[in-house]
């Protein structure tokens, strides 16, 4: 199997899964609320999306900011861009987890608001399911599983 193919079943993966997870919690705390079901529905998809969207803008900031010093000490674009692309992915990866907890609380409480179940047991279940969440992304992350759907060769740039 491809490793594009292999993304993609894991994202949807992912995607599909963590819905039905997030509308099985919601649905068994507040059995007869549709706003509830919502929440949990877009909960770890929408976790999913911001956590990878922080990640590939925090690399591109960062790798901004190393070609920016790269080509102010080499005095050169072309052997700045070089170095570049010896360094590799940058780090950062972490705001994975970071993204899928703060989702997940905010969803947390709102479901506490609409549940009778005490509403830090509530909070903290869901600040559970996003920190575990998390961590598989992160782990996947680590794995280079989602390295193909964003580095490209660059084109258009001309070495000196």
């Amino acid at each position: 199997m491809s490793g594009f193919v292999l993304t993609g079943v894991t994202l949807l993966a992912l995607t599909i899964g963590g819905s039905i997870v997030g509308v099985a919690l919601s649905r068994l705390l507040v059995p007869q609320s549709w706003v509830a079901a919502l929440v949990g529905f877009f909960m770890l998809p929408g976790a999913l999306a911001l956590g990878l969207s922080l990640w590939w803008g925090l690399a591109d900031f960062v790798g901004l900011l190393k070609l920016l010093r790269g080509t102010i000490r080499s005095r050169s674009l072309g052997r700045s861009l070089a170095e570049q692309d010896k360094v590799g992915w940058p780090g950062g990866r972490g705001v994975l987890i970071l993204a899928s907890e703060g989702v997940c609380f905010v969803s947390g409480i709102v479901i506490a608001l609409l549940s009778k179940q005490h509403e830090l047991a509530v909070i903290g279940g869901y600040a559970a399911l996003g920190l575990g969440y998390g961590v598989i992304v992160f782990l996947l992350a680590g794995r280079g599983l989602f390295d193909g759907l964003l580095w490209e060769e660059p084109v258009g740039f001309v070495e000196d």
